[in-house]
């Protein structure tokens, strides 16, 4: 479908629909065309960095992350809560992030 939206008979505004955008994009961060002409698909060291691709054209908010051996695609929850004893943990504050933040990076 792309080759055919970027074909010189091709009407030029197709080319900057957001849709067409989006699965450019998705192609670029997961496939490459090789020296011989065949489509492949990229492995992990050859892909963008994750705060930079989205995961899916459905959810362009939507980055790949692991942590602890958890991996996902999605968006990252950041909790800060009071660590006193003798006290209740309470949760005083809520961050939500693209998936590839860390917890050590949020700025109070």
């Amino acid at each position: 479908m792309l080759a055919a939206l970027w074909a010189s008979g091709a009407p030029g505004r197709l080319r900057t629909l957001p849709q067409v955008e989006v699965l450019r994009q998705v192609w670029v961060h997961h496939y490459y065309w090789d020296e011989e002409g065949q489509l492949r698909w990229r492995d992990g060291y050859a892909l963008p960095p994750a705060s930079l691709r989205f995961e899916s054209p459905y959810d362009t908010d939507a980055h790949y992350c692991t942590e602890n051996g958890t991996e996902w695609s999605s968006c990252h929850v950041h909790y800060i809560e009071t660590c006193e004893e003798q006290r209740p943990e309470i949760v005083v504050h809520v961050a939500t992030t693209i998936a590839p933040v860390q917890d050590g990076w949020l700025i109070e």
